[in-house]
């Protein structure tokens, strides 16, 4: 038997489990679930597939071997699939599953009332599936009247390590007493899990990591703490502001996977706060091992993204903006204990903090990485230092908000943001050829669970936050099905998604796209463009229209690609009249610009935003006004000459970017971006905005922004597809560089790489491109314009004054 066949045959015989009714008090539940199987001798194939509502931790005989399942819809709920071979034992084993359900919805997850576990293996020729023979509890150890961890997430963990009964992995586990009991049994196939579906994405990674050091230590004084109970970070926030931070005295290093510490004795009336760094943001599970000679020890962990020298965590205020209180209680008892975290929490620091009076406690801590597996097989190289920084923390940001999906931020949300998952795509077609992720969003995003009644898409997905439907990004939605194809050359996912697609547009046809008008903002829902508070958002906005443009062109082009009829061919009329009508509208040709778009009394805006030019640009919507246009504005706020109206966050940079490069600005993109870029590396991550960390709600682990892994690429390099699946590429090398002097990179595609380098020597330029077989490129020289095949290709090209008086001294094929 093979997964397949374990999913299609036997899981349908298993039944739905949970400790009670699942609609009895479900909010913050953590039920442990056990089954125990005897095995004379070890078999060839150990299969198992599992889901839970909402979420699991699996152990075969004590050992971690997985989470999940990725987030999803209840009507099709996803299952994982895993090999167990080498967690099994002669003689007893027991599988242990804690399955969590928050019992609200969150951004990550849409809440139905109904929790529980489902799963089956095939254990050579035992089958074991979920029923009433397995034995579960409701967690002694947690705590569950909790509050959230931020507005988009669920609740602080809490953790009494004092109720423990004995490790409940154990095969000689006492089952005695009224704790274990016959789980409650529902129906495979049952609402609201009415089907499942296999996962389709690898599982995530399990690496355990270190915390490299101990960068900070103060004693906080219980009298800036607030009142228990209004959240661990809410209680500390003062005392960590004003303590005073000094280097750590205590004991401590590095075994391993662990980090060591002795935490020191505290007396009354104090708290001691120890802060640890791992290095580097990640995003996983925190791990705890604990010595204690107490009867009772409180540990509480405060997580944060930034610190200051002293070792301070940088936090922003939880009572305000997202609420953010990313933190965790953990009580222990006298002995050696273990914590395992269950919520995966995106961090680069952790508090520890030690109420007195408290007892000397030697305490072990682990980070197990929780990432979506990415292959990166894609490079880039430059001489210039500084821009490989930004490469590197830009990567690191990237993986860190590749989880069960695309998320913006691994911190506050964990949320499948549909505007960041474009640039996030697009900088992962430059790392790997893995599309798996991208393609389970966008159709997360377009199941018409998450719509609303005209049919417009939700911001992220799924999701409960309904006021988070942003009619921006449903071009966006449409404009990355095209990405897709265009990565991969199959239309397949268009098709696939047609009837969702035609409802968007449909939604726009309704509020004037088919009378030829400019689409207005719909007061109902939240119109985002960009972060700066300064665009115009009411009445007509031309940034909106030129988006659903962008969208309707690379839509058009899908339908003649697939060949649709119908309907579809409505596609190319809707995009040539709205195309019209935004160049007879809102050109300024006394002023040369376009105006933002008509304010709610019909009135033209007066303002003509960098926003609003730059997507002018990108849509092509008046070529001949093009070269002026980019050099007034694009060059000027390159320049640092546009500093009035509304500026864009690294967001939208990533657009700016791409239009200066296509515009003959490339060195003014490449500093510019060095120049914001610069102050994030210290950070290990990208910012979600041009703010510091702790200065509101921002986040310094943001995707949207780590755009230099695809676009130092195309500055550099000149890389960039103009076919789809890469099969015809331009390459124009930037030996005009004034940062550096070389540059190389390669972009894995399905049948191979496709690598381009130059490095300038004096007067001597060298070019090496290679290509797989079936691709073709355009390399761009200063002698001129190359078509290429299939093969590695090399050019040096020597010049006496300039460029343009050079001359090819080699060249082969």
């Amino acid at each position: 038997m093979n997964n397949q066949d374990l999913f299609q045959e036997v899981l349908p015989e298993a039944s739905w489990l949970w400790h009670d009714e699942p609609t009895l008090d479900p909010v913050n539940r953590y039920v442990q679930f056990r089954k125990t199987f005897e095995l004379k001798l070890l078999p060839t194939q150990c299969l198992m597939c599992i889901t839970a509502d909402e979420s699991y931790q699996l152990f075969i005989n004590g050992q971690y071997v997985g989470r999940g399942p990725a987030r999803g819809y209840q009507s099709h709920w996803p299952v994982d699939e895993y090999v167990l071979d080498v967690y099994l034992r002669e003689g007893i084993n027991v599988i242990g599953v804690l399955v969590h359900n928050p019992g609200v919805g969150t951004f990550r997850y849409r809440s139905e009332g109904a929790a529980g576990l489902l799963c089956a293996a095939e254990i050579g020729d035992l089958v074991i599936r979920s029923d009433s023979s397995w034995l579960c509890r409701n967690d002694p150890t947690r705590v569950r009247r909790m509050i959230k961890l931020s507005k988009q997430l669920g609740f602080q963990e809490r953790v009494d390590l004092r109720e423990r009964d004995g490790d409940w992995h154990a095969t000689d586990l006492d089952l005695g007493g009224d704790s274990w009991v016959e789980p409650f049994v529902l129906p495979f196939g049952g609402r609201p899990w009415d089907r499942v579906e296999q996962r389709g994405i690898p599982s995530l990674t399990t690496q355990q990591l270190p915390y490299q050091s101990v960068i900070g230590q103060a004693i906080l004084s219980d009298d800036h703490l607030t009142e228990d109970g209004d959240g661990i970070t809410s209680r500390y926030f003062e005392a960590l502001n004003s303590a005073d931070w000094q280097q750590p005295h205590i004991q401590w290093d590095k075994d391993g996977d662990w980090l060591r510490l002795q935490l020191p004795q505290v007396t009354e009336g104090h708290t001691v706060g120890v802060t640890i760094d791992l290095g580097r943001p990640s995003v996983g599970e925190l791990l705890l091992e604990a010595d204690s000679s107490a009867s009772e020890s409180k540990l509480d962990i405060v997580y944060s993204e930034a610190a200051d020298e002293t070792g301070r965590p940088i936090l922003s205020d939880p009572r305000d903006h997202s609420r953010v209180d990313m933190a965790t209680r953990v009580c222990f008892g006298e002995g050696v204990q273990a914590y395992h975290a269950f919520q995966i929490i995106g961090h680069r620091f952790a508090t520890l903090l030690i109420n007195g009076p408290a007892s000397e406690i030697n305490l072990s801590v682990g980070h197990r990485e929780t990432l979506y597996p990415l292959e990166i097989r894609g490079e880039f190289e430059t001489d210039r230092h500084d821009l490989m920084e930004i490469y590197r923390v830009s990567v690191s940001t990237q993986r860190n908000c590749m989880i069960d999906a695309y998320v913006d931020t691994p911190w506050r949300e964990q949320a499948q943001w549909w505007g960041d998952t474009r640039i996030q795509a697009r900088n992962t077609f430059y790392l790997s050829d893995d599309v798996r992720l991208f393609r389970r969003g966008l159709r997360q995003v377009g199941d018409p669970q998450q719509a609303t009644a005209e049919g417009l898409t939700y911001g992220h997905a799924p999701t409960i936050g309904h006021y988070c439907v942003l009619p921006d990004y449903a071009p966006i939605w449409m404009l990355t099905i095209w990405d897709d194809y265009f990565q991969t050359g199959d239309p397949c996912l268009f098709e696939e998604l047609w009837p969702r697609i035609d409802q968007v547009l449909g939604y726009f046809e309704q509020y004037g796209l088919a009378d030829g008008e400019l689409v207005p903002a719909d007061s109902r829902y939240w119109l985002f463009l960009d972060w700066t508070p300064d665009l115009p958002r009411k009445g007509r906005p031309a940034l909106l229209s030129m988006m659903l443009l962008e969208a309707l062109d690379r839509v058009a082009e899908l339908v003649d690609v697939v060949g649709l009829g119908g309907r579809a061919q409505r596609v190319g009329k809707l995009a040539e009249v709205l195309r019209h009508s935004i160049i007879e509208k809102l050109w300024d040709a006394e002023n040369q610009h376009f105006r933002d778009g008509f304010a709610e009394d019909g009135s033209l805006y007066p303002s003509a935003s960098l926003h609003t030019q730059v997507q002018a640009l990108l849509v092509d919507v008046v070529p001949e006004e093009a070269s002026a246009l980019a050099d007034r504005y694009l060059g000027s706020y390159l320049k640092g000459e546009l500093s009035e109206g509304a500026q864009p966050t690294p967001f939208w940079l990533a657009y700016i970017y791409e239009a200066a490069h296509h515009w003959g600005l490339t060195d003014l993109a490449l500093n510019h971006l060095r120049e914001h870029w610069l102050p994030m590396v210290p950070f290990g991550g990208t910012w979600e905005r041009f703010e510091p960390p702790g200065d509101g709600d921002t986040t310094c682990s943001h995707a949207w922004s780590a755009h230099p892994i695809h676009l130092l690429p195309q500055l550099l390099c000149g890389l960039r597809p103009t076919a789809p699946a890469w099969g015809e590429v331009v390459i124009k090398p930037h030996w005009e560089s004034t940062l550096c002097s070389r540059a190389s990179c390669s972009v894995p595609i399905g049948d191979g790489i496709i690598t381009a380098s130059w490095v300038l020597t004096n007067r001597l330029l060298e070019v090496n491109v290679e290509l797989p077989q079936g691709h073709r490129a355009e390399v761009h020289l200063p002698t001129g314009v190359h078509a290429v095949g299939e093969g590695a290709h090399a050019w040096r090209l020597m010049h006496q004054d300039d460029w343009v008086h050079c001359k090819e001294v080699e060249r082969y094929a």
